[in-house]
C-alpha cells in the first residue's frame, strides 16, 4: 500500500538532504537540520529532530544505517553519530572511529552482521566491529 505524506501531513520541519531509514515504530530522515525521527504510532504522529544541541557532531545528516533494532548510526558532515532508542526515547552519543578522524564528512553508511562499513572523503572506507568499538582491516 502507498501512502504519501505532505507538510500537512506532518513532515519534518526542514529539507529532506538524502537517506531514509525506516524501523517498526519509527521513520528516520536525514535532513539538514538532523535526524528527523516520525514516530507514527498511536493517534497523532509526531516529528522530533535531533541535530547539532542533542549531541550529533553536526546537524547536516549525509547517511544512516540501522542495526535492524532500535539503534541508527548517522552519518554528518562532522563525523559519525549513534541515535539509540531507550525506553521510546532517542539518546545520541557521538562515535570515534579507532584509526579514523572524528571530524570527518561521511558519505556512506552500511551496517551488516555487527559491522558497520564507514565510507568518508577524508578516511575513505572504514569496518568497525560495533560490539568490539575497534577498527576492522577492510
Amino acid at each position: 500500500e502507498y501512502s504519501q505524506r505532505t507538510c500537512a501531513d506532518q513532515c519534518p520541519p526542514s529539507d529532506v538532504t538524502f537517506a531514509i531509514h525506516v524501523t517498526e515504530q519509527f521513520k528516520w530522515v536525514a535532513t539538514d537540520q538532523g535526524v528527523g525521527v516520525l514516530n507514527d504510532q498511536g493517534d497523532r504522529p509526531t516529528w522530533r529532530i535531533i541535530g547539532l544541541p542533542h549531541g550529533l557532531p553536526a546537524s547536516w545528516v549525509t547517511a544512516l544505517a540501522g542495526d535492524g533494532a532500535e539503534r541508527v548510526f548517522v552519518g554528518t558532515v562532522r563525523g559519525l553519530g549513534v541515535v539509540e532508542v531507550i525506553d521510546d526515547v532517542p539518546t545520541v552519543r557521538t562515535v570515534q572511529l579507532v584509526g579514523g578522524s572524528l571530524d570527518c564528512y561521511v558519505s556512506a553508511l552500511s551496517y551488516t552482521a555487527d559491522q558497520l562499513w564507514v565510507g568518508s572523503l577524508e578516511d575513505g572506507l572504514s569496518v568497525w566491529s560495533v560490539e568490539e568499538n575497534a577498527a576492522l582491516p577492510p
